[in-house]
């Protein structure tokens, strides 16, 4: 027996042998742990309505060296990228991660991309760079111009100016999307999500994926 809830959610636990027929990919679990350090028995805990969270923030205090993440300076991370023989090589902007809740129009990383010249036209023919950014005002141009058009524009640096700053350039508008997408791979495995007029603009080699 419970807490009662309004509401409830099965998980269904078993080997990946058994659960390699099923339709959907099954989600994998490395590890399972607990944050409640109390009684056993939900009717005899000490404080029940804290208890999970201060229990959590201890654990995740504890466990703080295993979230730390080693980080390069952009600029030894766009020469390690570019120079790379197997690609792809992502760079991780981390202080714009949009699943952490940033906008997402950081130009720290184009900006030094466009300062190797990768627009400029003689580059067109090498390694496609792809460069996401959320600029919701250029992805409306771009689809108010069409497919073809080249374009001087503004892209980044709309929702954080203080931290970010627009950068200009000259670019075509390769492709244009409505922003209709079905997740697939690992997780969100057919969910729905609509991003928004979305447009690919390319300069040089590098593919600009305004959202």
């Amino acid at each position: 027996c419970d807490v009662p809830v309004d509401g409830a959610t099965a998980f269904i636990v078993s080997s990946a042998e058994a659960a390699r027929d099923l339709r959907r990919p099954p989600l994998r679990v490395e590890a399972v742990g607990t944050a409640l350090r109390g009684r056993p028995s939900w009717d005899q805990f000490d404080d029940l309505t804290t208890m999970a969270l201060r229990d959590a923030a201890a654990m995740l205090w504890e466990r703080r060296a295993r979230f730390e993440v080693p980080l390069e300076p952009l600029e030894a991370g766009v020469d390690r990228a570019l120079t790379a023989t197997e690609p792809p090589m992502l760079l991780i902007d981390s202080a714009d991660s949009t699943s952490s809740g940033a906008p997402g129009d950081s130009t720290a990383v184009l900006e030094k991309l466009l300062a190797r010249r990768l627009h400029e036209d003689h580059f067109t023919s090498a390694r496609p760079v792809l460069v996401p950014i959320v600029d919701p005002a250029a992805a409306t141009v771009a689809h108010a111009s069409g497919e073809g058009a080249l374009l001087d524009l503004a892209v980044g640096g709309t929702f954080d100016p203080d931290r970010s700053r627009p950068v200009f350039l000259k670019a075509k508008v390769q492709h244009l999307s409505d922003g209709q997408l079905t997740w697939s791979g690992a997780a969100y495995t057919g969910l729905g999500m609509s991003a928004g007029p979305t447009a690919v603009l390319a300069a040089g080699c590098l593919r600009l994926l305004v959202i």
